[in-house]
């Protein structure tokens, strides 16, 4: 009879490292995989956080030029109440390139439009879509996140 008890020499055989190493891939690749889904959610809902506050943004800084067409104040925009008034006045129409975001939103893009309301002439439905534009090539597309917002903006002449 063969002796089998331990004689001194030390480690793994071959199948035994084979075996462990079969069985950290078949452990380690999903929870790789995991993290790698989880990080790319967080990423779009980062992202999507950020292009909500810059489309409700942009709808202020358009409240604010709709507020300036009767008064000019500290909080007036460049142009003043003629620049709002001919983009306010010509329906529908989308604002060419009108979103230049600060440091750190450079890679953010948007569309305004203006459109008609059916209503009185004095009012204005103004859509917001604003989008991470991962591929840098200026259009939103299917992969890209984004935001719609729409309101109701109207002009107020000083004689109402």
């Amino acid at each position: 009879m063969r002796d089998t008890r331990h004689n001194g020499s030390r480690g793994f055989t071959i199948v035994e490292v084979v075996v462990v190493v079969v069985l950290m891939g078949l452990v380690v690749y999903p929870m790789a995989r995991v993290v790698a889904s989880s990080l790319e959610a967080s990423n779009n809902e980062f992202r999507l956080t950020h292009a909500a506050f810059l489309a409700q943004m942009k709808i202020e800084e358009t409240r604010i030029r709709a507020a300036c067409y009767t008064t000019a104040g500290p909080l007036c925009p460049e142009g003043g109440p003629s620049d709002f008034t001919a983009i306010f006045n010509s329906t529908p129409t989308t604002v060419g390139n009108p979103c230049i975001f600060p440091v750190p939103f450079e890679d953010f893009k948007c569309t305004v439009q203006y459109y008609n309301t059916g209503g009185p002439g004095h009012r204005r439905a103004m859509r917001v879509r604003v989008w991470h534009d991962t591929n840098e090539d200026d259009t939103l597309d299917a992969d890209e996140p984004s935001v719609f917002l729409e309101t109701t903006i109207s002009k107020r002449p000083p004689d109402w």
